[in-house]
Order: structure tokens, then C-alpha cells, then sequence
């Protein structure tokens, strides 16, 4: 299965805070469990193994590592596509 949706990259606060893109509530329901979800994500002309992974207040996200920021030219606040298949 596939999901595709748009969200704008969001930094967690503190020092070394992750860049990430939270998932919406319509896809993150449609996970069953708790825990992180292993999935290949992509962004632009990048691809790679990541996990949705729970926040803690009932919704999940997506981490945006440093050299997929760089190779997609993207910075805190910019809106992006990803989309996400389970592994």
C-alpha cells in the first residue's frame, strides 16, 4: 500500500531537534499499531528507509534527514510531498 501527502517540514524544539513532516490523521489511522512503522519514504528525487513514528499525543511523522533536506534543496517551513509505502 501507498499514501502520498503534503506537509510542511517542521523542527522539534532543543538542540539536534528533527526535521520531520507530520503524517495526516486520515493515513496515520490507517495504521493499526502502536510503535514505528517501517516504511521507504521518498521526497523529490530521494528515496530511503525511514519509519513512521508516534509523536506521543496520538499522531505520527516522518523524520527528514540532513542529507534529504540537501538533496531536495529544503529547508524548515518549505511544504513538501512524500510519499510512503510500507516495507
Amino acid at each position: 500500500m501507498q499514501w502520498t501527502f503534503t506537509g510542511e517540514i517542521e523542527r522539534f524544539p532543543g538542540p539536534g531537534g528533527w526535521y520531520h513532516v507530520d503524517v495526516p490523521a486520515d493515513i496515520s489511522d490507517e495504521f493499526e499499531r502502536d510503535g514505528f512503522i517501517p516504511v521507504i519514504a521518498e521526497v523529490g528525487v530521494s528515496q530511503w528507509e525511514t519509519s513512521v513514528m508516534p509523536k506521543g499525543d496520538g499522531t505520527r511523522f516522518v523524520a527528514i534527514k540532513a542529507a534529504i533536506r540537501k538533496a531536495n534543496n529544503l529547508d524548515e517551513g518549505d511544504q513538501v510531498t512524500v510519499i510512503i509505502r510500507r516495507r
